[in-house]
């Protein structure tokens, strides 16, 4: 049986550190590894930590860094979308793509969007 280091982030296992358990529990009858979940209590932990585990369930910025190290995605969300979105003013009418056709956006530095738009422009 081969021995695996999997690391959550840690804002997932505060809600449901069972579930994460189970899932191990699964993976270990099912396909024949043996998981050692190593929970972190808290972000610096985890990012101090998280280049010695083989399997990482991340937030989307780390996966992103962790992609750049060499890691590999395995799985992804199907139809979420939760990280860019379009507002309008509270006196305007309700906004669409076309509202912002031709214009200047203006984004936030640092965070994930921001990065993965402008890794997007790169490549």
């Amino acid at each position: 049986m081969r021995d695996l280091k999997l690391m959550v982030c840690p804002h997932d296992t505060v809600r449901n550190p069972e579930g994460w358990y189970r899932l191990i529990q699964y993976m270990t009858s099912h396909f024949g590894l043996h998981i050692h979940f190593e929970l972190c209590f808290d972000f610096a932990e985890f990012h101090q930590n998280i280049g010695q585990a083989d399997i990482v369930y991340a937030n989307p910025s780390d996966a992103l860094k962790l992609i750049n190290q060499g890691y590999r995605p395995l799985v992804r969300p199907a139809d979420i979308y939760d990280e860019a979105l379009i507002v309008g003013g509270p006196e305007g009418e309700l906004p669409d793509l076309s509202a912002i056709s031709g214009a200047t956006v203006a984004t936030v530095e640092n965070l994930l969007p921001t990065r993965i738009a402008l890794k997007m422009l790169r490549e």
